[in-house]
């Protein structure tokens, strides 16, 4: 990984490591650059302890990353592109990170083949994951720095909405579910509100609502396991499709849900960024055509 920067007058006298602090490296990445990685101040080897920086010094760090994720040639829809980040619109049925023991293709696997090319060699940093069964935006980060800029403190630094088709239709209709969530008593993947669990809320509002059936917007205050599946299982109105939470699969073989927002202040650029994965398929199935085409006209949703 080599990273370059130029220093603007406003930072002249600070030392290397308080710079590179400030561009978000972690106290890892610090290490790996003071132990193993190589810093360079207008194209001279220094030492990046004992450096302070000057006005206009151009500042080079190279270190070496290492992963054990494979590069797979695959199919990967890219939302959006930059230096920093890469969004991509995962499948329902495929994995963001390979399983220890598993030769199962995942995103990860066909990321890192997308960003190892002749003009770039660099290791997929997921930011977030999605469930299995759950479509839309993930994020990856191409640099460990900007992996940690966008998790500092253990919270995330962008919000994330989600699509989600209901059994029945919540009451109120908007609000937001305060309920802890932990593991079940016997089980390693299911969830369940309990009150030994850990703080999660989860803002919603009802979009449209039908036959026995609801759509509703859903954006998770905090970042709990299986989230929006248990909140509005708990509340009384499944997912379609999320058997593991109390919903039929009768219409749909997956949990109804949807990643299709997420919107964040670039990490370089510091400038708003927005970003939307349209409405997969069999999502779109289940829709009645007039909430379909308000949805896909953007009418019935937040812009």
């Amino acid at each position: 990984m080599k990273i370059e920067y130029k220093v603007p007058k406003t930072l002249a006298g600070i030392s290397v490591r308080a710079f590179l602090v400030q561009k978000g490296f972690s106290v890892h990445l610090w290490r790996r650059l003071k132990n193993s990685g190589t810093t360079c101040v207008n194209g001279n080897v220094v030492i990046a302890a004992l450096t302070k920086l000057e006005a206009d010094d151009i500042l080079t760090c190279e270190i070496p990353e290492s992963t054990s994720i494979p590069p797979i040639k695959g199919p990967l829809e890219i939302l959006y592109e930059d230096d920093a980040l890469l969004f991509v619109n995962k499948p329902a049925g495929q994995l963001v990170h390979p399983l220890a023991h598993s030769s199962e293709e995942t995103l990860l696997n066909y990321a890192a083949y997308h960003l190892h090319t002749d003009t770039q060699d660099l290791i997929p940093h997921p930011v977030h994951r999605l469930d299995r069964n759950t479509t839309g935006i993930v994020m990856i980060a191409k640099l460990p720095h900007v992996q940690h800029v966008l998790s500092e403190n253990g919270a995330p630094q962008f919000h994330r909405r989600y699509l989600a088709i209901l059994e029945g239709t919540p009451n109120p209709a908007n609000g937001t579910i305060n309920a802890p969530i932990g593991r079940k008593p016997g089980s390693i993947i299911e969830r369940c509100v309990a009150d030994t669990g850990k703080p999660a809320a989860t803002d919603y509002k009802t979009i449209a609502a039908w036959d026995d059936y609801s759509l509703v917007e859903a954006a998770p205050v905090t970042g709990r396991t299986h989230q929006i599946r248990v909140h509005f299982s708990h509340i009384g109105c499944p997912l379609v499709g999320d058997d593991l939470y109390g919903g039929s699969r009768e219409h749909l073989q997956r949990q109804a849900l949807h990643a299709y927002l997420m919107e964040l202040t670039h990490p370089v650029t510091h400038k708003p960024l927005r970003i939307t994965a349209p409405v997969p398929t069999d999502f779109e199935k289940l829709l009645p055509a007039d909430i379909l085409q308000q949805i896909k006209t953007c009418s019935l949703i937040r812009k």
